[in-house]
């Protein structure tokens, strides 16, 4: 899949959780509860979702009402976003999203893949 079209799809995604849960989901453990970011596989078939609290922690009756929510927002994405095969939602508070994630990834590669600079004779 084209790179752009996958952040498309990945941004609607999280745009539609979000209003979703903040605005059409009744359950009172899910108040004060963000969408930070959504990172879709590239065969759309897994959308990892960070999400936080605006308390600071997310407690297991939280965590427990999404999982609980899943089916159907699941479901939901794929019909108002006009998906062929919905994600499976993934919850996660602890997830290393944006652009920290991206520094880390670079780190780390060089950490393991670049060598040492070498002296180069003059």
């Amino acid at each position: 899949m084209e790179p752009h079209r996958l952040e498309r799809t990945t941004e609607a995604i999280r745009e539609v959780l979000s209003e979703m849960i903040a605005l059409e989901m009744e359950d009172p453990r899910l108040d004060g509860l963000e969408v930070v970011e959504v990172n879709v596989s590239p065969d759309k078939r897994h959308a990892y979702v960070a999400i936080k609290s605006h308390e600071g922690t997310i407690t297991p009756d939280t965590l427990a009402a999404l999982e609980g929510a899943r089916g159907f927002l699941k479901r939901e994405v794929g019909q108002r976003l006009g998906l062929f095969r919905s994600p499976e939602l993934h919850f996660d508070t602890t997830a290393n999203f944006g652009p920290q994630k991206r520094v880390d990834s670079i780190l780390k590669r060089i950490r393991k893949g670049r060598p040492k600079d070498e002296e180069k004779p003059a």
